[in-house]
C-alpha cells in the first residue's frame, strides 16, 4: 500500500513538473508585432548609420548595397526566429518568404551593378519593388509598420 501511494505521488510530482517545463506559450498577435517592429526598427537604424556612398564611384555604392543587404538578411533571420502566435502564421510565412524574395532580387540588383549591367539591375530592381510592395501589403495586415519597406 505505501509503494502504491509513494508511486502515485511521484507521478502526480512528474506530472506538475513536467506541465512546468513545458513549452512556453507562444506570444500573443500584440507582442509578436511588437518583436517584430523591434527587429525592423533596429535595422532601419543600422541602415541610417552608415554613410551615403558618392553616387559618381560605383564601387562605393556597390559596397553600401551589399552592406544593407546584408543587414535586411539578418533582420530577416531575427524575424524568423520569433514565435509567431499561430492565428498569425500564415501570412507571417508568407510575409518573410516574400522579404526573401525582394532581398533576392536586392542581391541581383547589387550583382548586375557591379558587373555595368544597368538593364539587368534595373529589372532586378522593379521585380524587387513589386515583391516589396506585396511584403508590405501583408505586412500591414499583420499589423507590423515599422517593417514598410525592405
Amino acid at each position: 500500500m505505501v509503494r502504491i501511494i509513494k508511486f502515485g505521488i511521484t507521478i502526480v510530482f512528474v506530472a506538475c513538473f513536467l506541465g512546468a517545463c513545458g513549452s512556453p506559450e507562444p506570444p500573443t498577435h500584440a507582442e509578436f508585432v511588437l518583436d517584430a517592429n523591434s527587429v525592423c526598427n533596429d535595422a532601419k537604424e543600422k541602415v541610417r548609420a552608415l554613410d551615403p556612398p558618392d553616387p559618381a564611384k560605383k564601387a562605393a555604392t556597390v559596397r553600401v548595397a551589399k552592406r544593407v543587404v546584408q543587414i535586411e538578411r539578418e533582420a530577416l533571420v531575427f524575424l524568423r526566429a520569433i514565435t509567431t502566435p499561430e492565428v498569425d502564421a500564415a501570412n507571417v510565412d508568407r510575409w518573410l518568404e516574400m522579404i526573401d524574395q525582394t532581398l533576392d532580387q536586392s542581391e541581383a540588383s547589387v550583382r548586375a551593378q557591379s558587373s555595368s549591367n544597368l538593364e539587368a539591375a534595373r529589372q532586378a530592381n522593379e521585380n524587387g519593388q513589386l515583391l516589396n510592395e506585396r511584403a508590405s501589403h501583408i505586412a500591414a495586415q499583420i499589423g507590423v509598420t515599422a517593417c514598410f519597406t525592405a
